[in-house]
């Protein structure tokens, strides 16, 4: 059931992160980019009858979030060591978000299993609200945010860019690191 007070606009004027997959290994030679990047099917949190897009308040959030899910897929590959770049967006939030971060919605929140939240989520889209702001089930004490209609954020600023660094060997991720600065020279 939908809770009868919305919150605010979470933190009027904050800035919300996305990472967009740049998918560069071995066997594709596409860009492919996804909202908080699922790939190899269905998306785990978003059922077949709607797209969503997915936000985290910090990076350290969105990289945790991302590499989640992009393990289920490369192991599910047994991919070999690879590099991900990711490209980081930054947008802010514009309209009231449905706030299920209190205890009372504990049953929404959980790391693997999504009939719950899928199920909210879709309630909330039927009756027209422009998202929802839960916590991470990955990164504790943070947020994130599932916009359910897109006139509900800002255009996105495109941010940095990250390197995920996969080892095949360990079947994980090993490291990741931000991209410098692009320094051009005069030739």
């Amino acid at each position: 059931m939908l809770p009868k007070k919305h919150s605010s606009i979470p933190e009027r004027g904050k800035s919300w992160v996305m990472l967009k997959l740049m998918l560069l290994c071995r066997l594709y030679q596409a860009e492919a980019v996804e909202d908080f990047v699922f790939l190899g099917g269905k998306i785990p949190s978003t059922p077949e009858w709607f797209g969503v897009y997915y936000a985290a308040e910090n990076i350290e959030t969105a990289i945790k979030e991302t590499m989640h899910h992009l393990t289920s897929f490369l192991s599910a590959t047994k991919e070999g060591d690879t590099e991900l770049t990711m490209r980081n967006y930054v947008t802010r939030v514009k309209q009231q978000l449905i706030d299920i971060t209190s205890e009372a919605y504990i049953d929404h929140h959980h790391p693997d299993k999504y009939t719950v939240a899928q199920s909210f989520a879709k309630q909330a889209r039927d009756v027209d609200e422009w998202g929802i702001l839960y916590n991470s089930v990955r990164n504790a004490g943070c947020k994130n945010i599932a916009v359910l209609r897109p006139p509900a954020i800002d255009l996105n600023v495109q941010g940095c860019h990250y390197r995920y660094q996969w080892s095949g060997l360990k079947q994980a991720f090993t490291s990741y690191f931000q991209i410098s600065d692009l320094t051009t020279l005069d030739i």
